[in-house]
């Protein structure tokens, strides 16, 4: 009897510390579900985030490639206008060190010859942003005929 006098206070401290520790268990798994969410929330927005950067750098991009798009274009115009003006005006001078000579109005079809700085000579046709043109050279007594880059000349009143 002593015996069940003193199982029955052990059982029931046994129980209580039972009931608390599931308690505890229960509180402990949804801190760590809690957590665990948290954990997953954050995630998400920091993948969000990711995705809303990189859409603003793919924004960014596409405006430079843009901008770059608009700037050759007007580049373009720019040196068409200048070869079409050779028709109102064909008196040139070469304003790089060296022009080359081109057989065709193509880069492909460079000639050995060429013109150099402050060489005087008049625009006969233009096309594709070459200008052919005719040189007389003094010191040779000859004249020579080509292609030139609309690029190496500029417009010379003499």
């Amino acid at each position: 009897m002593k015996l069940l006098k003193f199982v029955s206070p052990c059982f029931f401290l046994f129980f209580a510390f039972s009931f608390l520790s599931c308690d505890n268990n229960n509180s402990n798994t949804a801190s760590n579900q809690l957590t665990k969410d948290s954990i997953e929330l954050e995630k998400s927005k920091i993948e969000l985030e990711k995705e809303k950067l990189q859409l603003e750098k793919a924004k960014i991009i596409e405006q430079k490639n843009q901008i770059e798009t608009n700037s050759q274009n007007e580049q373009a115009i720019q040196l068409a206008q200048k070869a079409q003006s050779f028709n109102a005006n064909p008196n040139a001078i070469v304003v790089s060190e060296k022009a080359n000579f081109y057989t065709s109005p193509d880069y492909m079809t460079k000639r050995k010859s060429y013109l150099v700085k402050g060489d005087l000579i008049e625009a006969i046709r233009v096309s594709n942003n070459f200008i052919y043109v005719e040189f007389y050279s003094q010191y040779l007594d000859k004249t020579s005929k080509g292609w030139i880059d609309v690029n190496d000349i500029e417009h010379y009143n003499y």
